[in-house]
């Protein structure tokens, strides 16, 4: 009898071709109605608040729905290929690799694999594009770090991610507890801050060591050490619990900040002091000062200098009688050139569209092919396994190098110049309310008349009668032109909720920084593979759902406190020290278990979604407060979930205790 759909030959079960594409379709619109899901939120914000609040109409609206298509069918193509494919390598490697190859083994891979992952990470490029706005004069140790010295600065992030990888199967391997790393490692790191923010220059690196920390474990990183933690493991039993795989994350975003304060300390002693802008301009044209040559100085005065500095380096270059060339052509090589541009916000065509996918496809080549294809060879070759699903793992490859593809286009298209647009606005809400300006022609003073204000003093007041009603105002001698008969009449806004002016923008703020954070970490990709990984690990204890809402709510929290930092020029570690005092506290009194969970949360949420989203909000607060750089409001982004998911746990744990007692306590028949 033959058999129409399908037919099992050889342990395999074989399906027809009709059959396949509607289970496959069906299958495929799940995916995507969760990814619409995830990405609603976040979407539907952004337009509010830039249709309803600060009432601007949408820039390349074409664009900006084509982004977001591509984000939410990348996002789709991306997790699925992360559980077909990377993540079933990485954990059989786990699982193989200490049986092979020993302990000395595993870390040697470990190293490698922290090393080549951190690197190929797109959201590393990020850390650029934070200090895009720093200047040489002001912050010269930063400026060396992200220019001169970025990928010097790239391996030494590795390092400390690939050191932390063996560290994290150094724990597993000998079912260490999580918590003494965390009990040790944070102070350490904390004292160091300290200590770097007191030395000469060294305060301008602690946000910068703290933003790489927060930017290494992406959508690249997590899964691969998640996996391979959760296999190495298994390997050794289940002496850790069913968490037992987690706390990696947390290492590989500690490490690094030690590696990076180091790394820069080291070469603080070489960098010039802060001076004015002036200053550094002779000091480069006289060879005192050696951060960067002087043909390159036009075009950095160019980008980031004042019209009064580019005033006086051509008064200089003409007493001097220098033949620098003053402007560089937009051809020739300069140590900017390799920063990636976005794409222009009026790009409309379609080789714009075509272009930024090229980039784009490349980029995720470097970040996906070589690391499959080091696990992969390592796999079959060296350790010569076999996988009964060698088709699976290779579509799981391929759908999520597609994937990044699409997630990175879709955000330069969609997400980011919405971000960046939002976070140009954003700013005029800190200032008090703007007021309107109204010019009334052929003023009549008998339209002044005396009043009173609420204390009971006497003022002056206009009087004007329109066919609204009668409206009064203060009256100002200085707006009165007598001779041409004018006055400059000022109408205050209107406050919602009668507010002060300055307590309703920052209140605006603050609302926008909470929501934004909160709804770019729902879309997180590492997120939501992190939270299956517990779902799965837990046997369904601890749902993704929740987890991912509690993680979350975190990022909103930590974004808010990133805001109030910049706008009240608060230092760093003044938030750092409590914040991480208080987090070791809640993992002192938390369950071996949950604590690699929550601190690896924190190490989870910058992303390639939030990452630009946060980017464009602290660099907009920044640039319109005068501050020098975005750096810091991503250590608190990954610092406030790991609190919120600790206070979960053992909120979760009382509760399960209180139902166990309410139990117990019923008696039986």
């Amino acid at each position: 009898m033959r058999i129409t759909f399908w037919q099992v030959t050889m342990n395999r079960i074989s399906i027809a071709p009709p059959v396949a594409l509607r289970m496959v379709g069906t299958y495929l619109r799940t995916k995507l109605a969760e990814q619409i899901r995830s990405t609603f939120f976040i979407v539907a914000y952004l337009l509010v608040f830039q249709v309803l609040i600060f009432r601007a109409p949408l820039v390349n609206a074409g664009l900006l729905a084509l982004g977001l298509g591509f984000v939410i069918l990348g996002l789709t193509l991306f997790l699925e290929g992360i559980f077909l494919g990377l993540m079933p390598l990485g954990e059989r490697i786990g699982l193989t690799l200490p049986v092979r190859g020993g302990l000395a083994a595993v870390l040697a891979f470990s190293l490698v694999l922290g090393v080549g992952a951190t690197l190929a990470e797109p959201a590393i490029s990020a850390l650029r594009t934070a200090g895009s706005a720093i200047t040489p004069w002001d912050s010269p140790l930063l400026f060396a770090l992200l220019e001169r010295y970025s990928l010097e600065l790239s391996l030494v992030i590795g390092a400390g991610v690939g050191l932390a990888v063996a560290l994290g199967m150094l724990r597993f391997y000998f079912f260490l507890s999580l918590k003494p790393f965390v009990v040790i490692l944070m102070p350490l790191v904390l004292v160091l801050s300290w200590f770097a923010a007191r030395q000469p220059g060294g305060d301008q690196i602690v946000g910068l060591a703290w933003d790489s920390g927060a930017v290494t474990t992406g959508v690249v990183t997590v899964p691969l050490i998640l996996a391979l933690g959760m296999g190495v493991s298994r390997f050794r039993g289940s002496g850790q619990g069913s968490a037992g795989g987690f706390g990696v994350v947390m290492l590989a975003s500690a490490l690094p900040v030690l590696a990076v304060l180091i790394f820069g300390l080291a070469l603080s002693p070489g960098m010039p002091a802060p001076s004015t802008e002036e200053d550094f301009i002779q000091g480069v044209l006289d060879g005192r000062v050696r951060l960067i040559s002087s043909d390159r100085l036009p075009e950095l005065l160019e980008n980031r200098g004042t019209p009064q500095g580019r005033h006086y380096y051509a008064l200089a270059l003409e007493s001097s009688q220098t033949q620098t060339q003053t402007q560089n052509s937009p051809g020739e090589s300069s140590q900017y050139a390799d920063r990636p541009a976005a794409i222009p916000k009026s790009a409309e065509s379609r080789g714009a569209v075509l272009g930024l996918l090229g980039t784009e496809l490349r980029g995720a080549a470097r970040a996906i092919l070589p690391l499959a294809g080091v696990l992969s060879l390592l796999l079959f070759l060296v350790l010569r396994e076999r996988t009964r699903y060698l088709d699976e793992v290779a579509l799981g490859i391929v759908l999520s190098f597609l994937g990044l593809v699409l997630v990175t286009s879709g955000i330069l298209l969609g997400l980011s110049p919405l971000g960046d647009e939002i976070g140009r606005r954003l700013p005029e809400q800190l200032d008090p309310a703007p007021a309107v300006q109204r010019t009334l022609r052929n003023f009549d003073e008998t339209s002044v008349v005396r009043g009173y204000t609420p204390q009971g003093e006497p003022q002056q007041l206009v009087i004007i009668h329109g066919a609204g009603g009668t409206e009064v105002y203060p009256y100002r001698e200085e707006n009165h032109n007598r001779s041409l008969g004018l006055y400059e009449l000022i109408v205050p806004a209107q406050i919602p909720l009668g507010l002060p002016p300055a307590v309703w923008g920052l209140g605006v703020v603050l609302v926008f920084a909470f929501g934004l954070g909160y709804g770019s970490t729902l879309a997180e990709p590492a997120l939501a593979a992190m939270g299956k990984t517990v779902e799965t690990m837990t046997v369904g204890t601890l749902r993704a759902k929740a987890i991912i809402a509690v993680v979350s709510l975190g990022v909103g929290f930590g974004l808010v406190l990133g805001v109030l930092r910049i706008v009240y020029a608060i230092p760093l570690l003044n938030l750092l020290l409590p914040g991480y005092g208080l987090a070791l506290i809640l993992t002192l009194f938390s369950e071996d278990d949950f604590v690699g969970i929550a601190w690896d949360a924190g190490g989870v949420t910058t992303g390639p979604v939030t990452v630009p989203l946060v980017l464009s909000l602290g660099l907009g607060i920044g640039t319109a407060l005068g501050v020098s750089d975005g750096f810091g409001i991503l250590a608190l982004a990954s610092l406030c979930p790991v609190i919120t998911v600790l206070l979960y746990g053992i909120l979760a744990r009382i509760r399960r205790r209180a139902i166990l007692a309410e139990t117990e306590e019923v008696p039986h028949a």
